[in-house]
């Protein structure tokens, strides 16, 4: 009799423990379900921004009937120029901070800056605006010139800051766009890349070069 006392002595202890734990193991999970998550941080690297590179001057032409036109504007050197195989793009610059030269893989997970004459984002942007004087996340309005607006819309789940433009019969509704990830919306990189984007857009000039 006294083997079975232990015995039972035992399982009863058992049980009893294995009940506390139960109790712990609920009690946690109510805790768990009350505190609500941690707020995602945003990385570290679009925080801590260095200050823009020294502004170049890029140009390059376009044909609108039988003119040859040449346009420039200014860029920081935080971008680099990229060959893009994309028709839709005319010229595309890359955020690469860090670069030290133009041989620069055509990464467009990372920020860009492009003209576009045939992208059809652009192309219905200013195609509405153009027929009802607004358009989609409206900064701006320009009067007087060939920018005719600055909006910031979704591009195809990311962000992008457009001047929408029209250049002419053949390159009409188009523009110079900048492009990043919406993870970096609210942050110090975000005030850069549109401080850059703004220095292209207002250096932006047109000479027409052949008649």
């Amino acid at each position: 009799m006294a083997f079975l006392d232990s015995i039972f002595k035992s399982i009863k202890k058992t049980s009893k423990i294995a009940a506390e734990v139960k109790e712990i193991s609920e009690e946690n999970v109510d805790k768990s379900a009350s505190v609500p998550p941690s707020p995602v941080t945003k990385s570290t690297s679009y925080e801590a921004v260095s200050p823009a590179k020294p502004s170049v001057c890029y140009s390059g032409t376009f044909h609108n009937n039988d003119e040859e036109i040449e346009f420039s504007f200014m860029i920081s050197g935080d971008f680099v120029n990229v060959k893009s195989h994309a028709m839709e793009i005319d010229t595309a610059f890359i955020y690469e901070p860090e670069a030290n030269g133009t041989n620069v893989k055509a990464d467009f997970n990372k920020p860009y800056i492009f003209t576009s004459a045939g992208d059809e984002t652009v192309y219905l942007l200013v195609e509405e605006f153009k027929e009802t004087g607004t358009v989609d996340g409206l900064i701006e309005i320009y009067e007087n010139r060939q920018i005719l607006f600055k909006c910031k819309t979704d591009y195809y789940g990311e962000t992008m800051v457009l001047y929408g433009m029209d250049r002419g019969d053949i390159w009409e509704n188009c523009g110079i766009a900048l492009v990043y990830n919406k993870d970096i919306e609210g942050t110090p990189l975000e005030t850069k890349l549109i401080k850059i984007l703004d220095e292209a857009a207002e250096t932006y000039d047109e000479n027409i070069i052949n008649w």
